[in-house]
């Protein structure tokens, strides 16, 4: 069965913590994704994360706040600019 990426690593983290004191750091960040480009960002964005908040602008575009592994945080950046060819706003909350 597949889980996801995240599911897996809460679940090695839980069963190493016993062992070696690990923690992961979670980042918030803040996206504003323009209309034209939302619809391609949705699938992987919500793989990524966790949206915390969402809201749709009256242009259409998509704003909303990410809980992410720090890790992920590059990864996050260049699929976004990927996506939409650099048209997109982030800011770390």
């Amino acid at each position: 069965m597949y889980k996801r990426t995240e599911d897996q690593i809460k679940q090695i983290i839980h069963a190493l913590a016993p062992i070696l004191p690990i923690k992961i750091e979670n980042r918030r960040i803040g996206v504003k994704v323009p209309a034209e480009h939302a619809p391609k960002t949705m699938g992987f964005i919500k793989d990524l994360g966790t949206i915390i908040k969402e809201e749709w602008g009256r242009d259409g575009s998509w704003m909303f706040v990410i809980e992410i592994p720090a890790g992920l945080q590059d990864d996050l950046f260049n699929k976004l600019n990927n996506a939409t060819k650099g048209n997109v706003e982030t800011k770390i909350m």
